[in-house]
């Protein structure tokens, strides 16, 4: 828990930090992540303000408010020659909103330059916004929690954001139940992971722990594979087998991929979970088993339910408690606590972990905070696994270098600025300055989709929103067509108009492209 200082009598008027319920089961106040830092090892470090309830302002400078790693009381200011003396101000409106403004020069806000103070709202709020301090540090204003994580362990689950906090609330909550728990988020999200950590605070976290993706077992091979089979039951059946349940006697079966699960095989896998019983291929009797069922899926059931694809009375079972791991793009604090930590383990295989070590003044750190603001506004569609990805590529990429470098293929991925290409205007200066997204209509979301081609990232920019907020918005727009109700036949089709370019394929059949490639995954074209 971060343990703030005793405040000056004076102060007290502007300090608040009364808890400030967000409709989770974690409290939430106004505060400061630090993304980027001279000093890597603070990265991750929080500041908190003031709750939104009472208001308040806070200054911070160089040697003016003070951050601490989650669940230390060890708290120090940023510190760094680089930065002004002169602060850069955060407070309340009359109006209830959030104000930025700043004495220092070389702050840019969400990448504009901060010219006149800016307001943002609570929606923004939520999503985060970047301030970027001379150039070296970057922060995240947004809310953090008020209360220490209770949490023993965190499960390997990383991270702190008030999202993942409450996933591995929820864990602690069923893991030491025999219920079966289902799973949900999108992939690459950390399902097995989750899984996992269900299984290792359980009560069989002594037995066996068995995974299996059930997209990868061949539909004629699915009973078997699952349940086990006799000896000679089919050909080459040479001996007999007693399954993945029978693997998983005593302990947890993870099945991946729920949703792939042919239809005639739910009727059993139904039937395991109701009688606690399974049917092995070729055997005359049922025999009983011990099993605990985690489920993970990252399809809409209910919609396979509604077309007769997935049995509904299975999907009540396997749904006894639902758990939803938040998409990555939804802890945005979290991406640069994630990153570091994964570069950091690459770059140690590598030999080159002293990259990340904190540079004598005046150099410049080796990763420059241009690039975590790169990584926190990208969208992330495969999600942490994703991000691991980029950190394993930048290591290679940077290896035997002493600049840090980005080859074209990662920039172009991140949409971090060329050379030559001008910035975007400074706020205050250009009338396209962020709206209040609930002005907003479905109308205009069409047709400025249709005029960027269906391209998310830009047409946030035309709307003056963030790509956050677009994409849920997206999911409960009239007028738009969901890439999730697209068929393989329609994309395969678009694929081929196209000469395969997914890009194409998205705006010929009107759809995001972020969204094509989920679809795309579900449906595991392109593997």
């Amino acid at each position: 828990m971060l343990r703030v200082r005793p405040v000056d009598p004076a102060q007290q008027d502007t300090l608040d930090f009364a808890a400030t319920e967000t409709g989770g089961a974690s409290a939430a106040t106004v505060g400061l992540t630090l993304l980027a830092h001279p000093n890597s090892a603070r990265i991750g470090e929080v500041a908190p303000l003031f709750s939104l309830s009472a208001g308040g302002a806070r200054r911070v400078s160089r040697l003016e408010l003070e951050f601490g790693a989650p669940g230390s009381s060890v708290t120090a200011t940023l510190g760094t020659p680089v930065l002004s003396r002169k602060p850069t101000i955060i407070k309340t409106t009359i109006d209830g909103k959030i104000s930025v403004e700043s004495e220092a020069d070389r702050v840019n806000v969400e990448g504009r330059p901060l010219g006149v103070p800016v307001t943002f709202d609570l929606d923004q709020l939520r999503q985060g916004i970047t301030l970027d301090l001379a150039g070296c540090v970057l922060l995240l204003l947004h809310l953090v929690p008020t209360e220490a994580d209770e949490l023993v362990s965190h499960q390997g689950i990383f991270g702190d954001s008030l999202a993942i906090r409450r996933v591995r609330a929820e864990i602690a909550k069923v893991a030491d139940l025999d219920t079966s728990v289902l799973i949900r988020g999108e992939s690459g999200a950390g399902k097995e992971l989750v899984a996992r950590a269900i299984h290792t605070g359980s009560t069989r976290a002594a037995r066996s722990y068995v995974a299996v993706n059930a997209a990868a077992i061949p539909n004629a091979m699915a009973a078997s594979a699952l349940f086990g089979h006799a000896k000679g039951a089919f050909t080459g059946a040479a001996a007999k087998s007693v399954g993945f349940f029978g693997e998983a006697e005593g302990g947890t079966l993870f099945l991946d991929e729920i949703g792939e699960v042919p239809r005639e095989v739910q009727v059993l896998l139904l039937r395991a979970i109701r009688e606690n019983e399974v049917q092995p291929v070729g055997e005359p009797r049922p025999r009983k088993c011990d099993v605990r069922l985690v489920t993970a899926t990252d399809a809409d059931l209910e919609a396979l339910a509604e077309r007769g694809e997935f049995s509904l009375p299975l999907l009540r079972r396997i749904e006894a408690y639902s758990l939803t791991i938040p998409p990555l793009r939804a802890r945005r604090d979290d991406v640069a606590r994630l990153f570091v930590h994964f570069l950091r383990a690459e770059l140690s295989r590598l030999g080159e972990s002293a990259k990340l070590d904190e540079q004598p003044a005046p150099r410049k750190p080796w990763l420059p905070s241009h690039f975590i603001r790169a990584l926190v506004g990208y969208e992330w569609p495969g999600n942490v696994a994703e991000l691991q990805t980029v950190a394993r590529r930048l290591a290679i990429i940077n290896r035997g270098q002493e600049r840090f470098i980005v080859d074209d293929w990662l920039g172009e991925r991140l949409g971090l600025e060329q050379p030559g290409v001008s910035r975007r205007p400074a706020f205050g200066s250009a009338p396209a300055a962020r709206r209040d997204p609930r002005d907003i209509s479905d109308e205009e979301i069409v047709v400025a989709m249709q005029r960027t081609q269906f391209k998310v990232n830009a047409t946030a920019e035309v709307l003056g929103v963030s790509r956050s907020w677009l994409h849920t918005r997206l999911e409960f727009c009239q007028g738009l067509r969901k890439a999730k109700e697209l068929t393989a036949a329609e994309i395969s089709d678009a694929l081929l108009l196209t000469d395969q370019s997914v890009a194409d394929a998205a705006a010929h059949l009107q759809v995001s492209e972020h969204g094509l490639k989920l679809r795309m995954a579900a449906l595991g074209i392109g593997k």
